[in-house]
């Protein structure tokens, strides 16, 4: 996903946890787009996009993963999401 966003003229800033996403994200520097994975070594993308929103609420966060579902749609309320589409 990164190579494919620098391809396209994006700059992006990875992080491979969500401590060290987390860092990033509270580090001041401006982003335009969250886009985590459903997890992460440490925890999950919803745990993440939960402390994203204590200091960030009007950065967009679209959540991509490779994680197939088993057919059950989970809530995205409690990390303040405004709707999840799932497609398998």
């Amino acid at each position: 996903m990164t190579m494919m966003l620098e391809r396209a003229g994006f700059k992006v800033t990875y992080g491979a946890s969500v401590k060290e996403c987390a860092e990033k994200a509270e580090s001041g520097e401006q982003f335009d787009l969250y886009l985590p994975d459903h997890s992460f070594p440490d925890g999950s993308g919803l745990s993440l996009c939960e402390m994203l929103r204590e200091h960030d609420q009007t950065t967009p966060i679209l959540f991509c993963s490779g994680h197939a579902l088993t057919g059950r749609k989970r809530s995205g309320n409690k990390g303040r999401c405004a709707g999840l589409s799932y497609q398998t």
